[in-house]
């Protein structure tokens, strides 16, 4: 997952910190990217703030407001905002849960992130050796 995920028509690069939707570009904090990480790992399953807590915010800086604000920050990324989410569900009281199932990206995936990213004036190391890796594997 940390070499990036599609979710339905969106795909993204959490290392990176971009989201490429039908609309654009969007950019991702690298808190927000590791709970986008943590909730793939676990889709459709209730993820508890506990848990994000310990597993993104692993030096104990972490609170139930941080993990709000990066779902939050998530879900204008993803374009999943309004009364209904569509990719991230929230639990009241209890956590969040990936609704859509992540799935691995494609060449052309990958292609249109780095055409992105150029575009955008960034590049993403991790996008890089993920080309340069499938180039060698075509040869």
């Amino acid at each position: 997952m940390r070499q990036g995920l599609r979710l339905g028509d969106v795909v993204i690069d959490p290392v990176a910190g971009q989201v490429l939707r039908t609309d654009g570009v969007r950019r991702l904090s690298a808190r927000a990217g590791s709970t986008l990480i943590a909730l793939a790992e676990h889709p459709g399953q209730l993820v508890s703030r506990e848990r994000l807590i310990v597993q993104v915010w692993n030096d104990g800086s972490g609170s139930d407001d941080a993990v709000v604000r990066s779902i939050s920050e998530l879900r204008r990324a993803l374009g999943d905002s309004g009364r209904e989410h569509r990719i991230i569900e929230t639990v009241a009281g209890q956590g969040y849960r990936l609704l859509v199932p992540p799935q691995p990206l494609t060449d052309a995936d990958r292609r249109k992130l780095a055409e992105a990213a150029g575009a955008a004036g960034h590049e993403s190391p991790s996008l890089n050796i993920l080309l340069r890796g499938t180039k060698q594997q075509r040869t």
